[in-house]
């Protein structure tokens, strides 16, 4: 089911990669989104929240949430979703054979930002970085309907599900 999850996960940031691509740059230059600011920096929110989770899921502990995503254009942040959404899959689809790593009981340990070491449920984690993904895209879509009247692609789980 893991495996499901963030391959849903895959295709709806694809899709949000498209709807973006279809509202004209102008349009969303300056849009104000809360609590982020803009467009811009709700994708280096997410984008640094996938990474985050999946190096902490590998053993790593990074110190700094949204360092690597300084500085890089829209264009390369949603560059950075697609890769990072697919990095995903391909990790939980590598331990998908190992019935320990897969079970409801298994935990991961990681430190946070500021320090604190916790243990966490591997299927916990990989819903939170679902469900955090799949909030911030509801923010997008939000703002992107607010400036574009033309067709965007649904990201629903129910439209994915149905292929």
């Amino acid at each position: 089911m893991l495996q499901r999850y963030l391959t849903y996960n895959l295709w709806a940031n694809t899709r949000l990669i498209e709807n973006i691509a279809a509202v004209p740059a102008s349009s969303i230059d300056g849009l104000p989104l809360a609590p982020f600011g803009s467009i811009h920096e709700a994708l280096r929110h997410i984008v640094g929240a996938e990474n985050i989770w999946l190096e902490r899921m590998k053993g790593q502990s990074p110190t700094d949430f949204l360092g690597f995503t300084e500085g890089k254009t829209l264009d390369e942040l949603l560059g950075m979703l697609r890769v990072g959404s697919q990095r995903w899959v391909e990790y939980v689809t590598d331990r998908a054979r190992d019935a320990e790593w897969m079970s409801p009981e298994a935990t991961m340990t990681y430190t946070t930002t500021k320090g604190v070491v916790f243990v966490q449920a591997i299927p916990d984690v990989v819903l939170h970085v679902v469900n955090h993904s799949t909030y911030h895209r509801g923010q997008i879509m939000s703002a992107l309907r607010s400036v574009y009247d033309g067709r965007l692609l649904g990201l629903d789980m129910f439209v994915f599900a149905r292929g």
